[in-house]
């Protein structure tokens, strides 16, 4: 049973080397040809979505009929109680799901507009006066696929401004003034004009530019007052959003290739590549470990090891027993002879034949290999060391 198990373990230990090999050298390859798959064929199409938003209230002055502020929306408001207005501006932006480099410039005006009113259609009358105001402006950039604003800390584009109509209808009615004024100084017939109308604008405006993606878009959404009735309401006006597709290609790698990770790879490679080499010349390798030997010593002492097609005949010489092919080579080299060699199906014969002497090493292929540890790579090492001479008759 012994033997089994010490038969079976040498099988084990003969193969592992090949099969553990191949195995590495198997998962590199697929590792390395879907490495490849994904790099070179990886397509992504996907919308670029943006959206402005805004939000308005509207607080009343001290007054006895409406006591809570703000008042509720969906509804005109009194030009003569309002105190201020809180206007809310926000935007959304989403470009897939990679991180990418994102310019943006942002800017909020307050815009008085004076009209001209020769038409029934407000929007249609020549526009007599206008002035903007900066409210706020920014730009900047960013780093991700998502842009939110204003941003959760409140910073950043966006955010909350606080509106005073009163000088701007103030401003109107000055305007106004003025003119009705300037005719009647002027002699100028007063009667029957059509007068002015004025409106305010609340206009916020992002711009988007992805260079990589090709995108390069702006959108603006606010509010447009009237400031020349008793009630007003509030009117969106803008585009305020946007939608782009894209298509591109993406070197979505599994990991990236870095020079630690490539110098593992190649050496994991190479090691695996030669350990299955060395396991198939192995398994290719004669089983007997004696006939291994001799092949060996042949192979490696070509120069010093003379192979002869016939039997050597020793029979007219004192044979000595060599204990090992150490000891034989130190002799043929210490007295200038080569060492003889014949083989056969049973047996290597190796011999140093000096005049009346043989000295022989017979190596049976189908006998132990006696000491495990010799080995004839050492034996050059040996060599360099001081050789003993042996006399000879």
């Amino acid at each position: 049973m012994s033997k089994k198990i010490l038969k079976l373990t040498k099988k084990i230990i003969q193969y592992w080397m090949f099969i553990s090999s191949a195995l590495i050298i198997l998962t590199a390859v697929t590792a390395f040809v879907f490495y490849a798959a994904a790099y070179m064929t990886d397509e992504i199409s996907f919308d670029s979505t943006g959206r402005a938003v805004v939000d308005f209230r509207v607080f009343y002055m001290d007054n006895p009929v409406w006591e809570e502020n703000p008042i509720p929306q969906d509804v005109f408001y009194l030009k003569s109680l309002t105190d201020f207005i809180e206007i809310d501006s926000g935007f959304t932006a989403n470009f897939g799901s990679d991180p990418v480099n994102i310019y943006y410039e942002y800017s909020a005006r307050e815009r008085l507009v004076i009209r001209y009113m020769s038409v029934a259609d407000g929007n249609l009358n020549p526009v007599m006066f206008q002035e903007t105001w900066v409210l706020s402006e920014k730009r900047g950039s960013d780093f991700a696929n998502r842009l939110r604003f204003p941003r959760n800390n409140g910073d950043g584009p966006g955010g909350t401004y606080t509106i005073t109509p009163r000088p701007r209808i103030q401003q109107y009615l000055d305007f106004a003034a003025f003119q009705l004024s300037h005719m009647q100084s002027e002699g100028l017939i007063a009667q029957g004009i059509r007068g002015f109308s004025a409106e305010l604008f609340i206009e916020f405006t992002y711009t988007v530019r992805v260079p990589e993606l090709g995108i390069y878009q702006t959108v603006m959404q606010g509010y447009r007052l009237s400031l020349s009735t008793e009630v007003y309401s509030f009117v969106v006006v803008g585009n305020p959003a946007f939608t782009q597709s894209i298509n591109v290609t993406v070197q979505n790698l599994p990991f990236e290739f870095t020079f630690p990770v490539t110098v593992l790879f190649v050496g994991a490679l190479a090691l695996s590549f030669y350990g299955m080499f060395s396991g198939i010349m192995r398994l290719k390798a004669d089983p007997n470990e004696n006939r291994r030997r001799v092949s060996t010593i042949i192979k490696k002492y070509s120069n010093e090891v003379a192979v002869s097609v016939t039997p050597l005949d020793l029979s007219e010489y004192k044979i000595m027993e060599a204990e090992d092919f150490e000891q034989l080579l130190k002799m043929a080299i210490n007295m200038s002879k080569q060492v003889l060699c014949s083989k056969n199906e049973q047996f290597a014969e190796f011999a140093v034949i000096t005049e009346s002497y043989a000295y022989r090493l017979r190596i049976n292929y189908f006998e132990s290999a006696g000491d495990d540890d010799f080995d004839v790579e050492d034996v050059e090492i040996e060599l360099i060391e001081e050789i003993v001479p042996v006399e000879t008759e």
